[in-house]
């Protein structure tokens, strides 16, 4: 999980840009804040709500158990249709052949 993916989540609208790695340590600089535009030019500042260290990592550790969860549903689903067509009576080789499961 990327961190652009982790704070697009969280301030959807983009009013942000980022200056390298964002840790614990530098969170505060390493995220800076659109706060208004001024003839077509960003200025930027502090905000009422900056993110916090732990919305950061709640919000990463979250997108990442979700993308886990995706995974397994998904892998259930095939598994499921897979046992579905070999009751029906195909075969293993049968199913990978028509299907690419």
């Amino acid at each position: 999980m990327n961190q652009l993916e982790v704070l697009q989540s969280l301030r959807p609208e983009g009013d942000y840009c980022t200056s390298g790695t964002i840790t614990q340590e530098n969170i505060e600089s390493a995220i800076r804040y659109v706060i208004k535009v001024e003839d077509g030019i960003a200025v930027f500042g502090v905000p009422n709500d900056p993110i916090t260290w732990a919305q950061f990592i709640a919000r990463k550790n979250q997108l990442e158990q979700q993308k886990i969860d995706d995974e397994l549903l998904e892998s259930n689903r095939l598994a499921s249709a897979k046992s579905k067509l070999q009751d029906l009576g195909l075969t293993i080789e049968e199913i990978k052949t028509a299907f690419g499961i």
